[in-house]
């Protein structure tokens, strides 16, 4: 299957096939970052391409998020057999030594960088990774995401997982979702609203907490 991104010019899209061209492979292991084709001047002249590529307001991240999920969509029915399983994960990457990036957050231990959270998509007979479902950026300005086009107001971690899950149950996989998290989601509160918009999840917790039965759940407002 073609990639194709949705509503952009041919131009755009010949940049975009060249560009996964390029991800597809590299001329090292350890090389840092895609290859060049014969065709480019030099590895600055592929940067610069890549720039106006990403930088044009065409090609929102949603519309590059786009070929991914079709592929999701279609992997899903030929490697799911009962669920679709999504682990779901936060990431901290560190960029403290890079001072021209102006939009960095503070992290762990005031480290200074970006979290990212990734929801994958795997199949529920060996575990095979199958594409990305969804990817968030956090930074000092804002919450970047695959799912819509500009930056937004970050919640904390959590209450951020609510529109992810929300938005992985309406793709059509053709298989129930079944969100894996790490112990960071060990939080009851949460696991009884995710519970009431009926999310199927599986959460690794500790064996030392104490919950308080029949009592209302809070009234809290998430935005999807």
């Amino acid at each position: 299957m073609k990639p194709t991104i949705p509503e952009v010019e041919k131009r755009l899209q010949d940049r975009y096939q060249h560009l996964v061209q390029e991800h597809s492979g590299h001329a090292h292991p350890t090389a840092s970052g895609p290859r060049l084709f014969p065709d480019e001047a030099s590895a600055k002249a592929g940067s610069m391409a890549a720039w106006r590529f990403y930088a044009n307001p065409r090609t929102t991240f949603p519309r590059l998020a786009a070929p991914l999920l079709a592929a999701a969509t279609d992997l899903a029915g030929l490697h799911c057999r009962d669920f679709a399983l999504v682990p779901v994960d936060w990431s901290w990457l560190n960029y403290s030594r890079h001072l021209s990036k102006a939009d960095r957050a503070v992290g762990p231990e005031g480290l200074l960088g970006y979290k990212l959270l990734s929801a994958l998509l795997l199949s529920d007979q060996d575990g095979l990774p199958l594409a990305p479902l969804c990817t968030q950026l956090q930074t000092a300005r804002g919450l970047l995401s695959s799912r819509f086009d500009r930056r937004r107001r970050p919640g904390t971690a959590l209450d951020d997982l609510a529109p992810v899950m929300a938005f992985v149950n309406r793709l059509p996989l053709g298989k129930r979702p079944v969100f894996i998290i790490d112990e960071e989601a060990d939080s009851v509160f949460h696991w009884r609203w995710w519970q009431r918009r009926h999310s199927l999840f599986l959460v690794r917790g500790d064996d030392d907490r104490k919950v308080r039965a029949c009592e209302r759940l809070p009234r809290r407002q998430f935005s999807i």
